[in-house]
């Protein structure tokens, strides 16, 4: 395939298009995501980050989908890199923004003020907010901003049984938790085989981080340059 599919919310309309046309992860050059949380703590609960949380079902279906031997990769930007501290958006790259001058510039700056001030609220982190989306569209554009792991044995999401309540309160505590195997993983050569994808190694590509200055400026310019488009 020629086409990458990049995906910033719930996976439950790539789970559905797996569904009509289970070829499809073959079909695609890959599939970058953001959501998950590895090794760091969920945002949309103590466990699980929001994407995987409010649809745990579909994550975990086009997770297991695109381990089969001749899917394209899927590259997955959980909360362990998009919210690094290096690649926050502070007040100054805001500033750099709204002195673009343009409408488009202005109602971002705008907005990420609103953003900022619920994510304080929320969290605590008051002097930057993280741009999650941003990181598939990065990873997508230039993949050396990241560093990368690839999970041979896979990545899995927690579903638990609903009860009584609505929303997430309906689910146990690990519900949309993103959950891997961290048993020694086969040597290099033992998963590299020829599986029709130009062997290249099985599994999850998980960003683990970003070199946030790179990352920060090229959004910050890209941003700025919006009105004549960025390259």
């Amino acid at each position: 395939g020629r086409v990458q599919v990049l995906c910033f919310s719930p996976l439950t309309s790539v789970a559905l298009a797996i569904a009509l046309e289970p070829r499809l992860p073959a079909l695609v050059a890959a599939l970058v995501a953001m959501g998950g949380a590895l090794g760091v703590p969920g945002n949309a609960s103590p466990l699980a980050e929001a994407n995987f949380l409010h649809d745990a079902a579909a994550a975990r279906a086009v997770l297991a989908a695109f381990a089969a031997p001749v899917a394209a990769p899927l590259v997955l930007a959980p909360l362990d890199v998009t919210m690094a501290p290096s690649a926050m958006l502070r007040a100054s790259h805001i500033a750099q923004i709204r002195a673009a001058g343009s409408r488009s510039a202005r109602a971002l700056a705008d907005a990420w003020t609103v953003y900022q001030r619920a994510y304080c609220a929320y969290s605590g982190t008051c002097d930057g907010a993280p741009p999650h989306d941003a990181h598939p569209v990065a990873y997508a554009v230039d993949p050396t901003l990241f560093t990368t792991s690839v999970v041979v044995r896979g990545v899995d999401v927690i579903l638990t049984p609903a009860y009584g309540a609505t929303g997430a309160a309906a689910f146990g505590a690990a519900h949309g938790m993103t959950v891997r195997d961290r048993r020694a993983q086969p040597a290099s050569a033992a998963f590299a085989e020829e599986s029709g994808r130009d062997a290249q190694p099985r599994g999850v590509h998980v960003l683990l981080d970003v070199d946030g200055e790179r990352f920060v400026r090229a959004l910050v310019a890209c941003v700025t340059r919006a009105a004549t488009g960025c390259h």
